[in-house]
């Protein structure tokens, strides 16, 4: 099985490492079955600690049990704005960057059906439907530095070594096939199987650009009910989606013109052709998927003040679709350029995220506002990759491993005066990375903090909702056998704006 520290580590540098046409694994089925749920301007300004409160349209998606308070139908939608700032430290030195967007976070309504029997227990039931974003995946990063110890070439090399030049390509498209066919990586001479990389010695700038794009959300359709005033109960049936987009570029540059190709120390007969200049590795990833899951959930009510929640989150099931393509360009000091593009590759397969269970507790006071507390664990290891012409055992045993339960920790408070709220909140989630495999550079626990404003009238409501997240992402380029690789460290910060707009009817 491959080590798993080193498969944790690499973030993919090229989509296919293994020599299939596909390079499907535990960071995927991770990043897939991660959710942010803070759909409307007044759940993300109290942390999304809303599991026990309800009557809040986020709450389909955590705790559906909250459909069980609307007392009137209702109508919102939330417009966002997202700025996420990426800081790399490689090599020593720093790079920033960062990307704007503006989306969707919620769309939705409910239909309250309140009874009018007063002797009856049951007080109304209510559906609703529509959408709630759970993940956004824009971002924009870069890192460069001059690595003094090895090269992207190096990992080729090693991956080729043995393999007969005439099928490289074949077995290896996306990797060291496509390298060698770029003249990157060449052969001693023409009746061997052994490697060399056109830059021998370390020195040269590598710098490496990464833009995604996409998010995960779900459309939702809920049903619940309110007995006595006492037990709030609901179900949603979920149809969540992906849309993911990557683009890498990943460049080799010799900027001070030190690097030679040495005759002598490597016997390759065309030698004086490779004085190396530079070197690009251009990729691109569409993922798409469409699933399916379940949440049931039920709020208790002992006295006036107090509600408790508790909700359970079936796994999605996803059909999921890749499509993927790298291309390699070298250019060498006399002149001569080279480049290669891989296949364009698809692939399709079976993604199965984990169970949650989600514990609320809420203090109400009608006149001044709300204290509420949501405990949400997160089962990792229960994550699956599956298709039908491929085991994936190893990415498989890679998750059940490396990975942990999550523990999200989210509190909120929200006090009123008259038709006006100020709300705050904060949340922490725990690393899903187990201790042994993990280290500072890898931890990825998650800090937020938010807040935010409301005005409430009979007929409509406005809220205004900001939170700040903290995060950390820990990215390897590419790994060697016998020798460290340096990684990159980024410290993530999201900035994230809703605007929450209801009516009531």
């Amino acid at each position: 099985m491959k080590n798993i520290v080193k498969s944790i580590s690499l973030l993919m540098i090229c989509y296919c490492i293994t020599g299939n046409v596909f390079a499907q694994d535990d960071i995927d089925a991770i990043r897939y079955s991660q959710t942010n749920i803070a759909a409307t301007a007044r759940s993300l300004s109290m942390g999304g600690a809303f599991g026990a409160l309800g009557a809040d349209f986020s709450t389909l998606s955590t705790n559906p049990a909250g459909i069980g308070l609307y007392k009137r139908s209702e109508f919102t939608f939330t417009p966002a704005l997202e700025n996420r700032i990426t800081s790399t430290d490689y090599l020593g030195k720093n790079s920033q960057d960062n990307k704007y967007n503006f989306n969707l976070g919620n769309l939705g309504f409910v239909w309250a059906f309140p009874k009018k029997n007063e002797k009856s227990p049951w007080k109304g039931f209510a559906f609703g439907l529509g959408y709630n974003r759970l993940n956004s995946f824009q971002s924009r990063s870069v890192y460069e530095g001059v690595n003094t110890k090895n090269s992207l070439l190096d990992s080729y090399v090693e991956e080729a070594m043995g393999q007969n030049p005439n099928s490289l390509y074949d077995n290896y498209p996306f990797s060291s096939g496509l390298a060698y066919e770029a003249y990157g990586i060449d052969i001693y001479s023409n009746d061997t199987t052994d490697y060399f990389s056109v830059i021998p010695d370390a020195g040269e700038l590598q710098r490496r650009t990464k833009q995604t794009s996409g998010s995960a959300g779900e459309v939702v359709l809920s049903f619940g009910g309110n007995f006595s005033d006492k037990i709030y109960w609901g179900a949603t049936i979920g149809f969540p989606y992906v849309r993911y987009n990557e683009d890498v570029i990943y460049e080799e540059r010799d900027v001070n013109n030190t690097i030679q190709f040495d005759t002598n120390q490597v016997g390759a007969p065309y030698a004086n052709a490779y004085n190396f200049e530079s070197l690009t590795m251009s990729q691109t990833l569409a993922t798409t998927g469409n699933g399916v899951n379940a949440k049931f959930g039920l709020i208790f009510r002992p006295v006036s003040f107090l509600r408790l929640g508790i909700a359970i989150h079936t796994p999605a099931f996803y059909s999921m679709h890749d499509e993927f393509k790298s291309s390699m360009t070298t250019h060498f000091e006399n002149g001569s350029s080279y480049s290669f593009d891989s296949p364009f590759g698809t692939y399709d397969y079976n993604l199965t995220t984990p169970f949650k269970a989600i514990g609320s507790a809420a203090f109400v006071y009608q006149q001044f506002g709300v204290l509420s507390f949501d405990y949400e664990f997160v089962d990792y290891t229960s994550a699956k990759l599956d298709a039908n012409d491929y085991s994936f055992i190893d990415e498989n045993a890679v998750i059940r491993s490396a990975y942990s339960q999550q523990h999200n920790l989210r509190g909120g408070i929200e006090w009123k005066y008259g038709i006006f709220s100020v709300r705050g909140g904060a949340g922490l989630s725990t690393g899903v990375l187990k201790s042994s495999v993990s280290s500072k550079s890898t931890d990825q626990h998650k800090t937020m903090y938010s807040g935010g404003l409301g005005i409430r009238e009979e007929k409509y409501f406005v809220d205004l909702g900001y939170a700040y997240t903290q995060s950390n992402e820990f990215y390897r380029p590419y790994s060697l056998p016998n020798e460290n690789v340096d990684g990159a460290f980024s410290k993530i910060k999201d900035h994230r704006f809703l605007l929450t707009i209801g009516f009531r009817f």
